[in-house]
């Protein structure tokens, strides 16, 4: 605690003494698990809403790639036939694509879903850093 208010008087002598008290190491832990705390711990407050969100922003990713993908390996003609057929058998049923993507991920974003999606980033978010 002394050196503590010695800070204020004469910080060089403090930093210097505790420059040959305590060892690098300790900080240098401190500080990782720290990080690797607070970066494990961030998705338990992320709300269900922006957990939805990024879901859906991820459907949206995965199906421009495999339009781009069977426009490469088919042709866009076929491409475009598909999605024709798609769209014929949604309207048959009453319904539009957009309306059959988001009822699927609105089934699958089950609150159970959103807890194991929160538990497998608090334990997967620190191995990304």
């Amino acid at each position: 605690m002394h050196d503590l208010l010695k800070i204020f008087i004469a910080p060089g002598a403090v930093f210097s003494s505790l420059k040959q008290e305590i060892k690098p190491i300790q900080p240098l832990l401190t500080l990782l698990l720290c990080v690797v705390v607070l970066t494990g711990a961030q998705p338990l407050f992320i709300s269900d809403q922006a957990y939805i969100e990024r879901a859906e922003k991820q459907v949206d990713s995965a199906l421009s790639f495999l339009k781009r993908l069977g426009e490469r390996m088919f042709g866009e003609e076929a491409v475009e036939e598909i999605a024709r057929e798609f769209e014929e058998a949604a309207e048959a049923e009453g319904t539009t694509i957009d309306e059959l993507i988001d009822e699927s991920i609105e089934e699958t974003m089950t609150p159970e879903q959103l807890q194991f999606m929160r538990i497998s980033e608090v334990v997967l978010s620190p191995s990304r850093l």
